[in-house]
């Protein structure tokens, strides 16, 4: 599980967080593996730019593509 890099410093600010203390870093854990898949595949630019690849993407005359 990882440990968000100031994890400790938010506790201190508010410690009714300690209870949930496992929570923050399993959540931190799964964005640093969302975050390492959007950089695997171009990123974060590219990756914003998906729509213009999957779904409907309509052109200026109108047409569907």
């Amino acid at each position: 599980m990882a440990r968000p890099p100031q994890l400790d410093n938010l506790l201190k600010v508010d410690s009714w967080l300690g209870d949930f203390q496992t929570e923050i870093c399993r959540r931190y854990g799964v964005f640093l593996q969302y975050k390492k898949k959007i950089e695997d595949c171009g990123g974060m630019d590219r990756f914003t730019q998906g729509y213009k690849e999957f779904g409907l993407v309509v052109q200026t005359d109108n047409s569907v593509l």
